[in-house]
């Protein structure tokens, strides 16, 4: 998977497919909504920061 495939799966947003996945292994025990919408931030900062690599 290259950057555009990790982009699309969790940095697209907490719509996404990776990050609502992230959030519904948080179901029962945590917040999925927070989770997904962490793991897409956290996603976004890494492509952000691998940009000038």
């Amino acid at each position: 998977m290259g950057r555009a495939g990790f982009t699309a799966l969790f940095a697209a947003g907490p719509d996404a497919l990776g990050s609502m996945m992230a959030g519904r292994a948080e179901e029962g025990i945590g917040e999925p909504e927070t989770v997904a919408l962490a793991t897409s931030l956290l996603a976004a900062d890494l492509v952000q920061a691998l940009e000038g690599v």
